[in-house]
């Protein structure tokens, strides 16, 4: 079933979908984030709150909703979207992904490396080509079954290992 303007959807054009611990579905897209509520789609936040228009992708934890886009990350808490400081050094990077792990670090991929948010606060951390990324542009990041932090990139498949990014695969790339 094809869900559009009939259905409450103010943009088409998606970019994300994410299950929030509720049941709802929640989607990013050109114009911001909207929910599906009771078979409609209801407006969560606006392109014009978020560091830019595009919400490319979507974390939604019970309290909270973490939001990336073209140009850094925001989180919604309490129907108001803030930038706060531990997300200024991801103003510019396009949020390809963004995921809490069972250790509560928050990740954030992204065209300028992998950030992760400490549990608790503090500020991110950024791995980048120094830290063994032969491409700092990371499409996805993924935690698997077993607690590995597992990296795709343009360039290839990498793991996060002891604050360490080693590269997996036969031909590493």
């Amino acid at each position: 079933r094809r869900l559009g303007a009939p259905e409450g959807l103010a943009n088409p054009v998606l970019w994300s979908i994410a299950s929030a611990p509720d049941g709802e579905v929640w989607v990013g897209g050109s114009g911001g984030v909207a929910a599906w509520r009771d078979g409609r789609f209801e407006r969560r936040v606006t392109g014009a709150q978020l560091p830019h228009p595009d919400a490319y992708s979507l974390l939604v934890e019970r309290d909270q909703a973490w939001i990336g886009t073209r140009a850094g990350a925001a989180v919604l808490r309490h129907g108001r979207v803030t930038v706060p400081p531990a997300l200024a050094p991801l103003r510019g990077a396009q949020v390809n992904g963004i995921v809490r792990d069972r250790a509560r670090r928050l990740w954030f991929a992204t065209t300028q490396g992998l950030f992760m948010l400490p549990p608790g606060g503090g500020a991110p951390r950024h791995y980048t080509a120094h830290d063994g990324l032969a491409d700092t542009r990371v499409r996805v990041v993924h935690e698997t079954a077993d607690g590995r932090i597992l990296l795709g990139t343009y360039r290839g498949l990498y793991e996060w290992r002891d604050d360490r990014i080693l590269p997996l695969g036969r031909q590493t790339g």
